[in-house]
């Protein structure tokens, strides 16, 4: 391609010229699409933080729960227990409790330092 150069004012080939040009546009449109990947990115960090420190709360709270569970602070209500769907009605309760049991288990196994 050195053949092809063509000399111009200033000591610049044509190519030279034409080279630098396609390098300079080249560079603004890498900056130009790297600028929002990387407010995207910076926005998924902090993201990411907020989530990380939601993670820790709800994990605690679920374990102050449960602990309670455990510990019998929570004492049921057996004055509707003559009625034909008492158990019935704590299908919901019983599955949550599973479900947060099994959160946190889930979340202590995947990061032991949160917990």
């Amino acid at each position: 391609m050195d053949d092809i150069k063509v000399q111009g004012g200033g000591g610049m080939s044509e190519y030279d010229r034409m080279k630098a040009q396609k390098d300079e546009l080249l560079q603004r449109e890498r900056e130009a699409l790297e600028r929002p990947l990387l407010a995207e990115i910076d926005s998924l960090h902090l993201k990411n933080r907020g989530l990380t420190k939601q993670k820790a709360e709800l994990l605690e709270a679920c374990k102050v729960i449960m602990d309670g569970f455990e510990k019998g602070v929570f004492v049921r209500d057996v004055t509707k227990d003559a009625g034909r769907s008492w158990a019935v009605r704590l299908l919901p309760f019983i599955a949550a409790l599973g479900k947060a049991q099994a959160a946190i288990a889930k979340a202590e196994r995947s990061n032991p330092n949160d917990a």
